[in-house]
């Protein structure tokens, strides 16, 4: 269950189509979205000194004055923490350049990359995947 999630998008459509999936599936999770990777960075670095930090940020690369990838090299030095306290980082991009991919897949923070639009089929995954494995039958169903 996530309890807590940001997602970083400057595009308000992509913002709002994103917090609807998220309130249609998993309603209990608190959401905020941000459209300035400044604010959500500023939140993100008070989540870490207050030991509070989101399960999941789904963050968009394309983002004006300061980039997603900026964005992500800046947080780096919260890695250990984003670790310790369970935070997931996913790239959530209509980006279709394999140099972002492969990017993705070598920077610490990321946890993946997803492809725009947020699907609930996305949400359900990340979900399962970050569910404790005790938690499922051997059949893979909920218990």
């Amino acid at each position: 269950m996530l309890k807590k999630a940001y997602i970083i998008d400057d595009d308000q459509i992509t913002l709002y189509l994103t917090q609807l999936v998220f309130t249609l599936s998993t309603p209990e999770t608190g959401l905020s979205g941000f459209e300035s990777t400044h604010d959500a960075l500023a939140q993100l670095e008070a989540d870490v000194l207050a030991g509070n930090l989101p399960d999941l940020v789904l963050l968009d690369l394309n983002m004006p004055f300061m980039g997603g990838w900026e964005m992500l090299q800046k947080l780096e030095k919260h890695t250990a923490a984003f670790r310790a306290q369970g935070c997931r980082l996913y790239v959530l991009s209509s980006s279709v350049w394999e140099q972002d991919r492969t990017h993705s897949t070598t920077c610490p923070l990321v946890a993946g990359m997803l492809q725009k639009p947020f699907s609930q089929e996305q949400l359900e995954a990340i979900v399962k995947a970050a569910a404790p494995q005790d938690s499922y039958q051997s059949d893979g169903e909920p218990i």
